[in-house]
């Protein structure tokens, strides 16, 4: 998937910048993992979670 696919598909899925996300646990072999984004909680391959860039706050 282009680079810029991937991060329009983020963005729909509520990933927008200043969002919180929260880590909440990965598949036993690792892929998918599963996050929190604004009550929700999203499945995402490592490889389009690779494309966030998260801030510890």
């Amino acid at each position: 998937m282009p680079r810029f696919a991937a991060a329009r598909r983020l963005m729909e899925l509520g990933l927008m910048p200043g969002t919180e996300v929260r880590f909440v646990k990965a598949a036993p072999l690792g892929d998918p993992i599963a996050l929190e984004v604004d009550g929700k909680h999203l499945s995402l391959r490592r490889a389009d979670a690779a494309q966030i860039t998260v801030q510890a706050v």
